[in-house]
């Protein structure tokens, strides 16, 4: 991961200053392979082929589900599911299950309650399919702490792993969080 300022959203507590939006959350299809990836592109980098064959891996897989926000027809960012099961590397090993796997929104669209939106259609699909979902954050996003504390996560843990995953560079430290299905859902 890069430095904090690079990837998180500016963190601002306030409420939604801009005036709100229609926002459509889905499931996505094939035509939103596209889009995730020029959205992924401006804000991880990397080589556009590697993203595109990434969102299709997803749609094909039984343990990932990619979503779309979209507004007046553009999709504006995405967000997914993955069904892990890490492999303990001698440190706490992070429990197998559904996890929220990162939001991004274009940039141009942030601070209008769609990121609020892709992580609500993103917790119902997981109650159909789940008991919990587990997601992981690195402790200075405070933007993405106080969104998923909305909706109920609390903290598990600092002391676990998930390979591949390090938080500024190994410099950073990254906090398990949980929410259990609640009664209703």
């Amino acid at each position: 991961m890069g430095s904090v300022e690079e990837k998180f959203a500016e963190y601002d507590p306030s409420p939604v200053r801009r005036r709100r939006i229609d926002i459509v959350t889905r499931p996505a299809g094939r035509k939103d392979v596209g889009p995730c990836a020029t959205l992924a592109v401006q804000r991880d980098g990397g080589e556009r082929g590697r993203w595109l064959s990434r969102f299709e891996t997803c749609l094909e897989s039984d343990g990932c589900a990619l979503f779309v926000a979209e507004v007046s027809d553009e999709v504006v960012a995405y967000g997914r599911l993955e069904r892990l099961d890490p492999d303990g590397d001698g440190t706490a090993q992070a429990p197998a299950g559904w996890y929220l796997a990162g939001i991004v929104v274009d940039p141009r669209w942030r601070r209008r309650g769609i990121a609020a939106a892709l992580t609500k259609a993103r917790l119902d699909w997981a109650w159909r399919h789940a008991d919990e979902v587990w997601y992981f954050a690195n402790e200075r996003n405070r933007a993405t702490l106080d969104l998923h504390d909305a909706f109920g996560f609390v903290e598990v843990t600092r002391d676990f792993s998930i390979p591949g995953v390090t938080f500024d560079n190994g410099q950073g430290k990254g906090i398990l969080f949980r929410c259990p299905r609640p009664a209703g859902a």
